[in-house]
């Protein structure tokens, strides 16, 4: 293979000497279109252009040149066709497919890198989705092999942002300059690593979660005796077995966080509430006549109480206002009482961390990234500093031809493309998006107010929503 022209096939040429790099071969538009010597007959293949002015130490021009999709080597010849049709395109890299998780590494020194990735094709650097993060040096061993290649990367290339797929055995595929500055959120890509790291992936806040984040010098006392009370209780009053689990409860930071299949465990099924419900107004009675006396009640009777009281003020509709009002007016009653009896003694958090966060954490391990983890008070992640509010807004559509001059798009995906309005656009709010992604890149190198991960951004976007204009800085 000749020497490649374009600093892209260069770089990669020069990554192949370095670490493992699927098989690959550079082609000009006077080469055959051949393959790559090794390829395995069954492959998928890649065909990536490369224009002049891509890779730059001051221009990326990242995921601005064509790609196609995973392909057989029978289409290779029309896909070098469509890319050199493009007359900015001098070479074209023919290069193996490889299945897994794929992501990026902004590797900012010897000492420091920011992992994103993803079970989402090009999730990451498409700005798709809010992806799986962590960094390097990172404590599990299933980090080791990236973390020994991004050091050699480095070692090389100094700063770079680099493509991989693979974790425990990584290949990597694309190296390039950082040419602008990169901020991220330490303390979060903490909390991602670890929650990734949990059996459970869905955990979120139930009134029992915010009484305890609010005293947080009794939340021992409380979620000790909560969980004494808690077995005897649903069975003799619902019938139910408690689920068994070791961590019913994830204490982050003051915040405290239910399981779900533990929560799920505790459902009353409808059959059985409406057996029970025949039977709350008795039971009602018998708690308003405990409450008579509340001081001579037991902790134990009140925290009995208290699990009941809520079982019943899910169950009961709204069409029953009055007796939903009682239930509530009880539940209130036997919350104060409980919290002027506990004792002193804070749990340590099970992840230390300063912000609140939203009251729902999710992950969705198929496709490895995150559909609810968030700061309580910011709707998205700010990636490039600027004015999001007064509009005018405009929902971008991929494919459209033009944009109105002035507008802040909104769009679904933090599309490349996006690249070619900057120079009439204030600003892009996008639903997806990852801090490594392509146009995160560009937004960076053009100072582009750019803000992701900003639920139903094309949908139901509130310009009126308050923004942490902090959310991506490091902390």
């Amino acid at each position: 293979m000749p020497p490649p022209n374009t600093a892209k096939a260069r770089r990669l040429s020069q990554l192949s000497n370095v670490v493992s790099v699927p098989a690959f071969t550079v082609l000009s538009r006077s080469s055959p279109a051949r393959l790559p010597s090794d390829l395995p007959d069954d492959a998928k293949i890649l065909v990536r252009g490369c224009t002049a002015d891509e890779d730059g130490h001051r221009s990326s021009r990242a995921g601005r040149s064509y790609t196609s999709p995973p392909i057989a080597r029978a289409r290779v010849e029309n896909e070098l066709t469509r890319a050199f049709s493009d007359d900015r395109v001098a070479e074209c890299i023919v290069q193996a497919y490889i299945e897994g998780p794929s992501g990026v590494v902004f590797s900012l020194s010897a000492d420091e890198a920011c992992v994103e990735y993803s079970l989402v094709r090009e999730g990451v650097t498409g700005g798709k989705i809010n992806p799986f993060s962590f960094l390097l040096p990172s404590r599990d061993p299933a980090h080791a092999a990236l973390a020994e290649g991004v050091r050699r990367i480095h070692e090389t290339f100094g700063p770079c942002d680099i493509e991989f797929v693979g974790l425990e055995v990584p290949r990597f595929v694309q190296v390039r300059p950082i040419t602008a500055e990169f901020r991220y959120d330490r303390a979060m890509a903490r909390l991602k690593d670890r929650l990734q790291s949990l059996d459970e992936s869905r955990w979120f806040e139930t009134e029992f979660c915010i009484d305890l984040a609010e005293y947080p010098e009794q939340d021992e006392w409380m979620r000790t005796l909560y969980l004494e009370m808690l077995p005897s209780t649903m069975r003799a009053k619902f019938g139910l077995s408690t689920p068994s689990q070791t961590r019913p409860f994830l204490k982050i930071g003051c915040q405290h966080f239910a399981s779900s299949t533990f929560m799920e465990g505790l459902r009353v099924p409808p059959l059985k509430y409406f057996v029970v419900g025949m039977s709350s107004p008795r039971e009602m009675r018998r708690i308003e006549g405990e409450y008579e006396r509340v001081d001579d009640v037991s902790d134990e009777t009140l925290m009995e109480n208290s699990i009941i009281l809520n079982h019943y003020y899910a169950s009961i509709p709204a069409v029953l206002p009055s007796f939903r009002a009682r239930v509530f007016a009880l539940r209130e009653t036997t919350r104060r009482a409980l919290l002027s009896r506990a004792r002193r003694g804070s749990l340590e958090p099970d992840i230390p961390f300063l912000s609140r966060l939203r009251g729902e954490l999710v992950r969705d391990d198929e496709r490895m990234c995150w559909t609810s983890l968030g700061y309580h008070d910011s709707r998205g992640i700010v990636v490039v500093d600027g004015t999001f509010h007064g509009g005018p807004y405009h929902v971008y559509r991929r494919g459209c031809e033009s944009v109105p001059d002035g507008v802040i798009l909104l769009t679904a995906e933090l599309y490349p493309e996006i690249e070619d309005f900057f120079p009439v656009i204030r600003g892009v709010i996008s639903e997806g998006g990852a801090l490594t992604s392509h146009l995160a890149i560009l937004a960076r190198e053009a100072g582009m107010p750019l803000m992701i991960q900003v639920a139903n951004a094309t949908r139901g976007f509130d310009p009126s929503q308050r923004f942490l204009q902090g959310g991506s800085v490091s902390s």
